[in-house]
């Protein structure tokens, strides 16, 4: 499965090749792992049961990371200070993707569309 919102925006930002790891203790599955390939397109791992990215972004709970994606007005420097979630690894990069959110947030919007038509079923909306 790729997703490819901007994919040059994440290629000039010097993401191509970056492992991330997006995780909750009440996440489906338990953790998201996924890779920007050289294209700058999203490539997820949903097999894996190990961290697998050099990034581990961990959210005190699903609905904090679902935010994170799905809602434009999400306050990350105030989920920060209130121990929300937490960087492990590169901070840099993960600061590089959290500068391009408005651009993952429309994109992940239309995947919540698709998912909902290819699944019947309507997902939490911001």
């Amino acid at each position: 499965m790729h997703m490819k919102p901007v994919g040059h925006k994440f290629v000039e930002a010097g993401l191509a090749g970056k492992k991330f790891t997006d995780k909750a203790p009440d996440m489906p599955l338990g953790k998201l792992n996924y890779t920007i390939t050289e294209d700058g397109s999203w490539k997820f791992d949903f097999e894996s049961k190990e961290d697998t990215g050099d990034t581990v972004i961990a959210y005190a709970d699903f609905e904090n990371g679902y935010r994170a994606a799905a809602d434009i007005n999400y306050d990350y420097v105030k989920a920060v200070e209130e121990g929300k979630f937490k960087i492990e690894g590169s901070f840099e990069d993960a600061m590089k993707v959290g500068l391009m959110m408005s651009d993952i947030v429309k994109a992940f919007a239309k995947a919540i569309r698709d998912a909902e038509k290819k699944f019947s079923v309507e997902l939490p909306k911001y």
